[in-house]
Formats: C-alpha cells, structure tokens, sequence
C-alpha cells in the first residue's frame, strides 16, 4: 500500500516490484475463500478484511480484480469494515454507485477494541479507513465529523500502534489535501516576551527553532492572525547526560544475568580486558492475559563491549538458548522479536567480549510488545567497566 501511493506520487519503484506483487496478490484474491465456521469468528472477520484490504489495493493500483470484488459484494453478513473497504475499491475501480449500494445503511460508528496481531486494527484505525472510503465518495460532511474525532485522538496523549498512527495519518492527510482552504496563514510567535510576526502562503508546514539552552523557565505563544486553523506541535530534543528509568514489569516478567563462558554468573561492572561473555534475558509470561505477540527485547551495549556475532563469525556455540523469531544485530546493539504463548518463558543469549579499557554507561534493556504499550519491562542502565589484565 505504501509504496503504491508513493509511486502515485511520482516515486519509482524497484524494477519489477509492482508486477511481481500485482501476480501475487491477484492469485491470492482469486483462491480466497471465507471461514465460515461459527468457532473462529474473529479469524472470519480478519479474513474478510484481509481480502477487502487486498482489493482495495489492487485498485488503487489501477489493476481492480472486479471478478473477486463481485463474489465478494455477493457475500451475506460481511462485517462492517470489510464493506468500506470494499466500497473503496469498487470507487477507485470507476464504480460509485455499487459503493453507495454497499455502504447504504452503515454506520461509522465502531466499538473500542484493540487487536495486536493479524490485521492490528482499533477503533481509531477503523475510523479513519472509513473516513477515507467517505473522501473517495466525495462525502466530505461526513468525512469532516470523523477527520475531528480523529484530529483529537492524534494529539492527544493516548498510546497508537504503529498501525493505527500510520492510518489516521494517511487518511487525514487525504482529508487536508482535499480541502481548498485558504493557504495563506500569518501569526505571532512569541517566546519570553520577544515577538515575530510570520506570514506564509505557499508552505503547509512551517519550523522555527527556539534555542533554549541555558534557559530554565519560560514560556512560548503562538497567536493566530489569519483565518486559517493552525496546528501547533512543541518538540524539545537533546541528550541527557544520564538516563532516569525505572524499573517496569507490566504484565511480563523480565530477568538480567551476565555469565562467563562456563555459565557463571559475572558482575558486569568489572571485566577483564578481552574476555568473552554472555548477556542473558529471560522473559516469562505471567498468564494473566492470553498469549503474546510480536514482542521486542531492545539491548544496546556501552562502546567498551563489542558484539560477537554469531551468524557472521560463524561461530557453533551451545551456549545459545531460544532462538528469536528474528534478530536484527547491530554494530552497538541488538533487537530480537518473539512471541510468547501464556505461561511460558523464553531465554535469550547474546555472545560479547570486553574490548576498550574504560568506564561506560550499560542503557537500560526494555521489552514490550510492539502493538500493546500496556505490556512492557525494563531493566535500568548501570555504570560498567573494562579493566586491564594484570
């Protein structure tokens, strides 16, 4: 999807990319074939959005599969979503009206939910697929009412998932770059007293840079001058000199071991020059709530150890224990993804060797589940040390 609206907006693509994806998902709409079975109602409803979703994008690939999206339109008791985004392909295919029959009668309304694995919608999520089927059949009115619940929703302090803030952001995107407001827009920026005044015309987004070291109170004003809304955003970056974290276990459990090659237990704040090490994370599943997805463990290592890379040094080594779904290992860190069915624990190891003499600073180590903010652990950073052999 996101690479096919990119190239609607002149991008190019890999040679080849779009008609080996085109062959794929063409054979993959014409084989579907729903789960009927009242047993697996929720694999039913990811199933039916799946394919509408793969529909919908095969059109807006200027390639609609109108054999698949009939069959489909024929389909008794779809669920809600799957026919926006049905809808949404028959416009795009040059059919509006076969849209206006599918959504006729429905609601946009959707109840809370969450789903973190499979097609990882929300509520928020589902809106704004809405909205945007809404954009595409030119019913900006009702479009507008979801493009205010979404606005708030975005700025507010409520946890996304990557899904759904990628989703909101696309579809209110669409909604702004439909709208022939005006384009001009002025204001005062006024930070501790001082003002400027700023008037734009072309540019949608404006960044001015407010230097504030050394500064340890105050405050910053935008005053609207224009009839155009604005949107303020105040973002405030730099690097600490020390990290504040605490120690988190929410809904996971999370334990930190440091062994030597024979398996002993090491304290890592003194290491001899040139030894080799394990850093060891169990993760366990308190079995409160159902299995886990798509769970990340985040370790990145202070500049005196260097990560032994297994893989590239081709190392055969039983001192591995579960292997992760995926590994990305970098030059200062590693980021290893797993699921975690209830109950059960899982024991991860990265090979290290204490390379620079010096005193660093160990980051803390976090694991979350990547589409659930309310399942997380972190284990806080520490001071480390190489020394010399003596």
């Amino acid at each position: 999807h996101f690479m096919i609206e990119a190239q609607n907006k002149g991008y190019k693509l890999p040679t080849d990319f779009i008609s080996n994806w085109l062959k794929f998902q063409k054979d993959k709409a014409n084989e579907w074939t729903p789960n009927n079975s009242r047993y697996y109602r929720y694999s039913r409803r990811d199933g039916e959005l799946i394919q509408a979703y793969r529909l919908y994008t095969l059109a807006l690939a200027k390639k609609p599969l109108l054999g698949a999206m009939n069959r489909m339109r024929e389909m008794t008791n779809l669920y809600p979503l799957s026919k926006w985004r049905l809808a949404a392909a028959y416009v795009l295919a040059g059919k509006p009206e076969v849209a206006n029959e599918i959504v006729a009668g429905l609601t946009n309304k959707v109840k809370s939910y969450n789903k973190y694995s499979y097609t990882y919608g929300s509520k928020e999520r589902d809106l704004a697929m809405i909205m945007e089927t809404m954009l595409l059949m030119k019913d900006k009115t009702s479009a507008f009412v979801l493009f205010k619940d979404i606005a708030q929703i975005m700025t507010s302090n409520q946890w996304l998932s990557t899904q759904t803030t990628a989703y909101c952001l696309l579809a209110a995107g669409k909604f702004v770059g439909n709208n022939n407001g005006g384009k001009t827009f002025s204001y005062d920026l006024i930070v501790n007293g001082n003002k400027t005044s700023e008037t734009e015309k072309e540019k949608p987004i404006v960044k001015r840079k407010i230097k504030v070291e050394g500064i340890t109170s105050g405050n910053i004003q935008v005053v609207n001058k224009g009839s155009t809304p604005l949107f303020v955003n105040v973002f405030l970056t730099g690097t600490s000199t020390i990290e504040k974290v605490e120690k988190v276990q929410e809904n996971l459990k999370m334990i930190v071991n440091y062994l030597d090659i024979d398996g002993n237990s090491i304290d890592p704040a003194s290491i001899k020059q040139g030894s080799d090490f394990i850093a060891e994370i169990s993760i366990s599943h308190p079995g409160i709530r159902s299995n886990y997805k798509d769970l990340v463990i985040e370790q990145i290592f202070p500049s005196c150890w260097e990560i032994r890379n297994i893989r590239m040094d081709k190392i055969q080594t039983s001192l591995i224990k579960d292997q992760p779904r995926y590994q990305d290992i970098r030059d200062d860190r590693v980021y290893s993804y797993f699921d975690l069915d209830k109950y059960d624990k899982k024991v991860f190891r990265v090979l290290l060797n204490a390379s620079y003499q010096g005193r660093f600073y160990l980051p803390s180590i976090k694991c979350q589940a990547m589409y659930d903010a309310t399942i997380q652990a972190v284990q806080p950073g520490k001071w480390v040390e190489v020394v010399a052999v003596k």
